[in-house]
């Protein structure tokens, strides 16, 4: 791993690098064929792209470089800044230009895909290429949150519950089939999407049987 992005910037600790030599013999053993290259998005959805075995253990040493864009679009995928003027629309120097990232996979989150047989997923942190942490990054971002706590000898404990889903009504108003009665429980509203549903490059638009060698040239 010598010279390259991740050396050069000294972006893994001695665990991460420990980890990382032992994942090719993992390959072998569980005859992994594609790795999900994952990072959270700014919403907190997870963003993924598929890569070849040989490419991912490239990316050990160097990273995979992916476009911005998952940080200049809303939850629709929906363009929010004008990236392609001065300052990316954000009115930083760094973002003109809609520049490209790396990101570099944590070996610590690396697991095999239960659900999908030859395919294994690890997490990311992102970069710009001179390995300035990405200002948007979700994990760089909870991080130095953790090392402020840190500081004040303060433990961060969290916990989430975000579910919520934005959809239009269909009907003018509840029915009887609606309200239901005791033991059987009420028919829902109706309603349909506000929007087609399609996020470029959520996770969740991958099918399960993502190793399957017809399905292998469509998400490389």
């Amino acid at each position: 791993m010598n010279g390259g992005f991740i050396e050069r910037h000294n972006l893994w600790s001695d665990e991460q690098k420990s980890c990382a030599a032992e994942l090719e013999q993992r390959f072998k053993a569980d005859d992994i064929r594609l790795v999900r290259v994952a990072w959270s998005d700014s919403h907190g959805s997870s963003r993924a792209k598929e890569i070849s075995a040989p490419v991912f253990l490239k990316s050990l040493i160097d990273g995979y470089n992916i476009n911005v864009a998952t940080f200049t679009l809303d939850a629709t995928g929906g363009r929010v800044f004008r990236s392609f003027i001065r300052g990316g629309g954000m009115g930083l120097d760094e973002m003109t230009g809609s520049p490209n990232l790396t990101i570099v996979p944590d070996p610590l989150t690396f697991r095999t895909l239960p659900w999908a047989p030859g395919v294994a997923w690890i997490l990311c942190d992102e970069y710009f290429d001179d390995g300035t942490p990405f200002h948007f990054s979700s994990r760089q971002l909870l991080r130095k949150q953790v090392d402020r706590f840190k500081d004040k000898n303060i433990d961060l404990i969290v916990g989430l519950e975000v579910e919520w889903y934005l959809r239009r009504v269909d009907q003018d108003g509840l029915t009887q089939a609606n309200s239901g009665i005791p033991g059987v429980r009420g028919k829902p509203i109706e309603t349909s999407s506000v929007e087609p549903g399609y996020s470029y490059h959520l996770e969740s638009n991958f099918r399960p049987d993502a190793a399957n060698p017809q399905h292998l040239g469509r998400n490389l």
